[in-house]
């Protein structure tokens, strides 16, 4: 996983691109698709801490989950790497 503190000179502080990084989380994918991307592609989609929950995966959960705090909808999920 790139770590560059570079990626994120435009971001927030609390930007959901670099909550993940921090957290080690390597890619995300959206809610209805099936490809993962790496999460210093993801630029604001997600926005803020503010905007989107991260909620850590629980027992017997492969991933995190990305909450919309607006309306408590799951809008997308993160890993920690690709597994191939």
């Amino acid at each position: 996983m790139e770590n560059n503190p570079d990626v994120f000179d435009s971001d927030p502080p609390r930007s959901i691109r670099r909550v993940l990084t921090r957290l080690g989380y390597g890619e995300v994918r959206r809610v209805g698709t099936s490809a993962w991307r790496a999460t210093t592609d993801l630029s604001g989609r997600y926005g803020t801490t503010d905007d989107t929950r991260v909620k850590m995966p629980g027992a017997g959960e492969e991933h995190a989950r990305l909450i919309c705090t607006e309306t408590s909808e799951t809008v997308g999920h993160a890993r920690r790497s690709d597994p191939d």
